[in-house]
């Protein structure tokens, strides 16, 4: 037992001299890592940065149609922008194609004398005008001198047949309606209320409206 007793003492004596000569290094407490994205957000962050979105990408457009012409329009944006929302006036005109015509004449005979006379010339000349008498409606004995396609073009046959010694004129024929609408956006909300509309298209009848985002709509700096 005695021999144990010394045994156990040398042992630790040992021991500490070790540690005394060789310590051990420090441990360094390794940084937090962080937590892998999983694509998961909680409820109170995604609120929070609900609230940071830019309102641009939500906010919607008002497309407002059905005005008889662009002087309706007009007036309805000035009560819009009274009522704190911007608007930008869309007015597409129709294609279309030009007449060039002689004035009608006093009478049919006075017309077809014009007509034969021009039809020499024309032949003289070699221009190839599409040349017929008008015998009903606003132009009747007037003497048309073709369709064009552009007013470009209308005018140049235009200064070939007043070389002649005539004076043609130009008429402007719509191929359909010219497309009015007025584009309309809330100043800081997502969208125009429905009593706010109730209340702006009120004094115009015939209205009719349709929602859409409006990026890629219409350009900001449109607004007015």
């Amino acid at each position: 037992m005695r021999y144990i007793a010394i045994f156990l003492l040398l042992a630790n004596v040992g021991y500490f001299a070790w540690n005394y000569k060789y310590p051990r290094p420090q441990l360094i407490a390794e940084e937090p890592r962080a937590l892998l994205n999983t694509g998961l957000t909680l409820l109170s962050e995604y609120e929070a940065q609900g609230d940071e979105l830019d309102l641009d990408s939500v906010r919607q457009c008002s497309i407002v149609s059905g005005f008889l012409d662009q002087a309706q329009a007009q007036a309805f944006m000035t009560t819009a922008r009274d009522r704190n929302l911007l608007a930008y006036l869309d007015a597409e005109a129709p294609q279309a194609e030009f007449r060039l015509y002689l004035p009608p004449t006093p009478s049919r005979d006075i017309a077809a004398a014009i007509l034969d006379d021009l039809s020499e010339r024309l032949m003289g000349e070699d221009l190839g005008l599409d040349v017929y008498l008008i015998t009903r409606g606003e132009l009747e004995n007037a003497i048309a001198l073709g369709l064009f396609g552009s007013r470009e073009q209308a005018e140049a046959a235009q200064d070939q047949v007043a070389g002649l010694g005539y004076g043609p004129q130009i008429e402007e024929i719509p191929l359909g309606e010219t497309r009015i609408r007025v584009f309309l956006r809330p100043v800081e909300s997502e969208r125009i209320i429905e009593s706010e509309w109730l209340d702006l298209s009120a004094e115009t009848e015939g209205l009719t409206r349709l929602e859409n985002l409006c990026e890629g709509l219409v350009q900001a700096s449109q607004f007015q």
